[in-house]
């Protein structure tokens, strides 16, 4: 009886093998002779157990034998189409039974990309194979099969969808959906995006990346060639959500893993890397909320924040900030440029979430790109052919950017702007080629010329060399002419008013007149060669002077190459011998200085000075592209970054100024 048991137990586990299933059989043959003996030469009881076990694995083998499906990777792996490498004429064709291989439509570092017909239903489709060279590193293998098994299980109208996958044997593959289109890499390339491009390209990739995340999964290699948009969909206007798709899921991983590592670097793309990727440490869904504020940005700004060699960018992205993007395009309204900058915290933990960055989409406040009054802002002339004006804020931020060389309304970059009482612009140019082109011109807000005096010549109320303009709260206009070495006064309107000065050596004369600042109490000249400045009445009338000697006991004088004037009616003198703004009250007694630490290849121009409601003291050195700002007490704030060397600058102040005595 105990051999019986055993026969019975070894039989049921050798029926799971199909090879073993005949020896199952035969055990039980053996057990049912085993009963007709029993039988023949014994009693009925005793061949009873017998014949039950018997009957059970006659029973269960052939079932088992006939009827029930086998489960096993070797069944599946026969239903794969079967596909091979043929090489013709040097190179290597691809044959899957089942589908035309049409052409071949793409090549990457690591797999190449045919178009394909499936021949079942005619459905045109992507098959992706590793290329020759991979076929025996395991890595790259590892990762193909990864995104292809990762692509199968997801299913959002985002992301390229793969239909079947081969991962046994060589050649491995991947059947993809195919996306008659072209990448956003090639796409930013031919063309920029514009608003709401952007919006809609985003919202399908952040929709995306929030259901994989769902799905425990962090994608890591959002970037523009990992972004296709459909081709045939893609006309003159603007690219909805429903053209993108989000693919390359090769190194899509758990929600929280180390780095991983290919060939010998880092996974990923240097430019959209986060600074915790760039850094070899643990990455979750907030890197890849960094990698789509990186794309966010290119495809805003038209040029990526950081740039260089792999080690360069990596530097970067741990330890930079990035400049706004709004710095390049003026277009990008200040709330999408405020998103993309918030996306892009060096801290995973301060930028914003998946949900949080949708909902600001869908709800239309991204595209509203109406300029914020505020109490002050900066303007400044660079020598940039697009949007040479540029209005900032007093964060440095980009506001506003005017003036286009291609208009045709200013013939070269202005060498003054102010701002007009009436919200016009006053800007200064020397324009000598165009006969009786006046040299200041006033712009209204869409930079259309509506007004201009002033032009060159040698007639009353003309120009010869504008260097300098001052507006007054008053609306007195003061130009000051290098070549007549004159300071005239015009109205708004554009008549001459009065006209002081002249070559001579002080005393209401100048050798070298440079830059003039007014208040409706003085008006100020800096005079570089005579190195001093001259104070005179709005009338034009000579006061003083504000000089300073290298010495107690020495004639000679310090060199000055900026003026300006604050709140109080103080002048502020840049003593370049010192490095020093001198503050001097309208008397000429000092009230304080503050420190100006030259910056490494800054260029030696004047310096030009202005202050702002508050009376925060801001200086910009001509041609340099950095604009300091002081606090009243004289305390560095900040360096705001004009992206391009500074020809003018001055501080438009839109509220009523309270002045402490």
């Amino acid at each position: 009886m105990v051999w019986l048991i055993l026969i019975f137990v070894v039989s049921g586990v050798l029926w799971y093998r199909t090879s073993e299933r005949v020896l199952a059989l035969a055990l039980a043959v053996i057990t049912l002779l085993f009963v007709t003996y029993l039988v023949s030469f014994s009693t009925v009881e005793r061949a009873l157990t017998p014949a039950l076990i018997a009957s059970f694995l006659i029973g269960t083998s052939f079932y088992v034998t006939k009827f029930v499906p086998v489960k096993g990777p070797n069944r599946k792996q026969r239903r794969k189409p079967r596909a091979r490498l043929v090489r013709q004429g040097g190179e290597l064709q691809l044959n899957i039974r089942g589908y035309q291989i049409l052409e071949r439509i793409g090549e990457g570092g690591m797999a190449v990309v045919h178009l394909a017909r499936r021949l079942e239903d005619e459905k045109l489709v992507a098959i992706k194979v590793p290329l020759e060279k991979h076929f025996g590193d395991n890595k790259v293998l590892r990762r193909f099969v990864q995104e292809a098994a990762t692509l199968k299980r997801l299913e959002h109208p985002n992301i390229v969808r793969v239909f079947d996958y081969n991962a046994d044997t060589q050649p491995f593959y991947m059947i993809m959906e195919y996306v008659k289109g072209q990448s956003l890499e090639g796409y930013m390339l031919s063309q920029p995006v514009s608003v709401p491009s952007v919006l809609n390209i985003s919202r399908a990739v952040c929709d995306a990346l929030r259901y994989i995340h769902s799905q425990g999964l962090v994608h890591r290699d959002v970037k523009p060639s990992n972004i296709m948009l459909m081709r045939d969909q893609i006309t003159q206007g603007d690219i909805e959500s429903y053209q993108v798709r989000l693919m390359d899921f090769g190194i899509a991983v758990g929600q929280a893993v180390s780095r991983l590592s290919v060939g010998a670097g880092r996974v990923g793309t240097p430019i959209y890397m986060s600074p915790e990727q760039a850094k070899g440490g643990s990455v979750d869904a907030r890197s890849d909320i960094y990698s789509l504020g990186m794309v966010m940005y290119e495809m805003a700004a038209g040029r990526t924040p950081f740039a260089g060699s792999y080690d360069v960018v990596v530097h970067q992205q741990v330890f930079d900030v990035p400049t706004p993007p709004r710095q390049y395009n003026v277009r990008i309204p200040i709330s999408l440029n405020d998103l993309i900058m918030r996306m892009l915290e060096k801290d995973p933990a301060n930028r914003p979430t998946l949900d949080e960055v949708l909902r600001l989409i869908d709800s239309g406040d991204l595209v509203d790109n109406s300029i914020p009054s505020l109490p002050s802002t900066l303007v400044v002339v660079t020598n940039s052919g697009q949007n040479f004006i540029r209005v900032l804020d007093t964060q440095g931020n980009l506001l506003q950017g005017l003036g286009n060389m291609e208009s045709g309304v200013l013939p070269t970059i202005p060498v003054a702007c102010h701002y007009l009482p009436d919200g016009n612009l006053l800007v200064g140019v020397v324009d000598y080629k165009t006969a009786n082109a006046p040299m200041l011109r006033i712009l209204n807000s869409e930079m259309e010329l509506v007004g201009g005096f002033a032009p060159y010549g040698l007639k009353e109320g003309n120009l010869l060399n504008l260097v300098s303009v001052a507006v007054t709260p008053s609306k007195r206009i003061y130009a000051l002419d290098l070549d007549t070495c004159m300071v005239q006064e015009y109205t708004l309107e554009g008549e001459m008013v009065r006209k002081f000065g002249g070559r001579g050596d002080g005393q209401g004369t100048f050798r070298e007149p440079r830059m003039i600042a007014a208040n409706d109490e003085f008006v100020f000249v800096l005079d570089t060669q005579l190195r001093e400045v001259q104070r005179f009445s709005p009338d034009g009338t000579y006061i003083s002077r504000v000089a300073f000697k290298q010495s107690k006991d020495a004639q000679a004088l310090q060199t000055l190459d900026g003026v300006g004037v604050d709140l109080k009616g103080n002048v502020l003198v840049s003593d370049a011998s010192s490095s020093r703004i001198r503050v001097m009250s309208p008397a000429g007694k000092p009230v304080s200085a503050v420190l100006i630490d030259p910056w490494h290849g800054e260029p030696s121009g004047e310096l030009m000075i202005d202050v702002d409601h508050e009376g925060h003291i801001y200086a910009a050195r001509k041609g340099g592209q950095l604009i300091r700002k002081y606090s009243a007490d004289g305390q560095l704030m900040g360096m705001l970054d004009a992206l391009a060397p500074v020809l003018a600058f001055s501080v438009r102040r839109t509220v009523p100024v309270s002045v402490k005595a």
